[in-house]
């Protein structure tokens, strides 16, 4: 009688997870892996043993998003703002770059913007004794009197008004 004994050759299964930020590349087992939007994403590596069994290599790749952001800022013309340190006192954009919690990019675009401010002059001449109404204020110096307002966009607007005594003539005439 003969015997046959059968052994049964394991396959061996290799697992790994890993996790890199959008826009990387890994290069694992020959493949370069980068995929278009952060997720999870699993890839499958297979190779034949040296006893001709199965040996299988599993990624999990968690890939983490880049974060971006489109921000406005604004400042009154003679001003200026500032943003993460940076002072801008021109109209423009800018980019600026930081790592997030996980270590992958977080870009910001800055979109400045200046606004104006508004100074307005007007002169009158009034009469001694005369009363005119200027911006709600009764006006009876010979004087300069201002007056501001904020804008829409939270800017000066500034009106300044010069009061001068109107001349008086006296004629005489000879008799």
């Amino acid at each position: 009688t003969y015997t046959l004994v059968v052994y049964e050759k394991p396959s061996y299964h290799f697992y790994q997870d890993t996790t890199i930020c959008y826009g990387e590349v890994l290069e694992w087992h020959n493949q370069k892996i980068s995929e278009k939007e952060a997720g999870t994403y699993t890839y499958v590596a297979n190779y034949i043993s040296r006893y001709g069994t199965d040996s299988i290599y599993h990624l999990s790749v968690t890939i983490l998003p880049k974060y971006w952001q489109q921000q406005l800022l604004s400042f009154c013309h003679g001003s200026s703002v500032t943003f993460s340190g940076k002072t801008y006192d021109k109209e423009g954009k800018d980019t600026l770059r930081f790592n997030s919690i996980n270590g992958c990019d977080s870009i910001v675009e800055l979109i400045i913007k200046e606004y104006p401010t508004y100074q307005f002059f007007d002169t009158i001449y009034l009469a001694k004794g005369e009363t005119t109404n200027w911006h709600g204020q009764e006006i009876t110096e010979f004087k300069t009197y201002t007056d501001s307002y904020e804008s829409v966009n939270g800017c000066d607007s500034t009106y300044t008004l010069v009061v001068y005594e109107k001349p008086s003539y006296h004629f005489y005439q000879d008799t």
